[in-house]
C-alpha cells in the first residue's frame, strides 16, 4: 500500500505509475488518477488563459507589460526605456499623423493609440513609431515610394 500525495489515500502500490530511471526504479508519488488529472491541467490548451485570468487586475496589467517588453527586446532588439526615448523624441505622437501614442500594452488602450515599432524589414534598422492605422498602411503599400506618390496624387486629382 501507498499513499497518493495529491489525493491523500491508501492505494496498492500497482496504482501508481513505475517509474525506470538508469539503475532506480520507483512509483510515481501521485496516483493513476491524480497524475492524469494533473496532465490535463498541465497539458489544457487554455492553460495560459485560466492562469492570466486567475490574476488581479494589476497583476494582469503588469504581466502585459512585461510580456511586451520581452516581445520588444526579442523581435527588434530595444529596450523599452529606448522605445521611451524614441516616443519622447516624436513629442508623444506618430511619426506620420502626430496621433497621441502610447506603449501601454493594456487592453483598456484603443488599438490606434498603441505604439508600433516600425523597421526597414531589409535591415531590420528602426525608424520610428507609428499608430496602428500608419503602420498598416505602410505595411499594405509595402513600404514603396512609388505606391504613396501615386495615392497622393490620385487623392489631389479627386480633391
Amino acid at each position: 500500500m501507498k499513499s497518493c500525495a495529491k489525493c491523500k489515500l491508501e492505494k496498492p502500490t500497482e496504482e501508481f505509475r513505475l517509474v525506470k530511471k538508469k539503475d532506480k526504479h520507483y512509483r510515481h508519488s501521485y496516483c493513476f488518477i491524480c497524475e492524469r488529472e494533473n496532465a490535463k491541467k498541465y497539458n489544457s490548451p487554455n492553460k495560459w488563459k485560466n492562469w492570466f485570468n486567475s490574476l488581479s487586475p494589476e497583476q494582469q496589467k503588469e504581466t502585459r507589460l512585461k510580456k511586451a517588453k520581452q516581445a520588444q527586446k526579442r523581435k527588434y532588439g530595444i529596450t523599452h526605456e529606448r522605445l521611451i526615448e524614441l516616443l519622447e523624441a516624436q513629442y508623444g505622437g506618430c511619426a506620420a499623423c502626430m496621433e497621441p501614442l502610447t506603449l501601454d500594452p493594456n487592453q483598456d488602450v484603443p488599438m490606434r493609440n498603441r505604439a508600433a515599432v516600425d523597421h526597414d524589414h531589409e535591415t531590420g534598422q528602426i525608424r520610428g513609431l507609428l499608430c496602428g492605422p500608419c503602420n498598416r498602411a505602410l505595411g499594405l503599400v509595402k513600404d514603396e515610394q512609388r505606391i504613396l506618390k501615386g495615392l497622393l496624387r490620385y487623392l489631389e486629382d479627386y480633391k
